[in-house]
């Protein structure tokens, strides 16, 4: 998998004072068409950027201090490359996701359970979380999404889950979590 270097980019989702956001991606990902996305947190899942058309204002290289309309050149050749030698995969993990929380709203009180993997499946993804039950073969984690678990709310940063711990209000660029979370 191509290394994200800090590449975030940039959204205008119409919300907020300022409409244009800084987003980080977390991986990137080969379309079915053979065209390259970024991948971010958004409505409780990895989401490609690409499906925001318009709205994407392009990628942002830190290092280089340059925003571009595409991804670099490098990702979709390593994506192909890793395509062409490795068997496809039900479940996988993200480089930058060890930071992330799945939240859980259950009885009018938040849980916040770590990211452990993505399932992924004929183009589904779906966050994947420790089942706190062990078996001769190890641990098993469960998919956790809106439409297998009621509860599911969405993925958060660690420092977003610390606000919501702290009292703190739940804001509108809360983008992990499922439009009906945020205020």
């Amino acid at each position: 998998m191509p290394e994200l270097d800090g590449y975030t980019c940039l959204v205008d989702l119409g919300v907020g004072h300022e409409p244009t956001h800084s987003h980080p991606l977390l991986a990137w990902s080969l379309m079915e068409d053979g065209s390259t996305s970024g991948l971010i947190l958004f409505n409780g899942t990895l989401f490609p950027v690409q499906q925001l058309a318009h709205r994407l204002q392009g990628y942002c290289d830190p290092a280089r201090r340059t925003c571009q309309p595409h991804p670099p050149a490098f990702v979709k050749a390593g994506l192909t490359a890793a395509r062409d030698h490795f068997e496809p995969s039900q479940t996988q993990q993200c480089p930058d996701m060890a930071e992330l929380q799945v939240a859980i709203w259950h009885r009018s009180a938040w849980t916040f359970k770590r990211l452990e993997m993505w399932h992924l499946q004929d183009g589904d993804i779906a966050p994947m979380i420790d089942y706190q039950r062990q078996t001769q073969e190890g641990p098993i984690s469960i998919r956790v999404d809106a439409r297998r678990y009621a509860g599911f709310a969405g993925l958060l940063t660690l420092g977003q889950v610390g606000q919501i711990k702290a009292g703190g209000p739940i804001q509108l660029d809360f983008y992990g979590l499922l439009a009906r979370y945020r205020t």
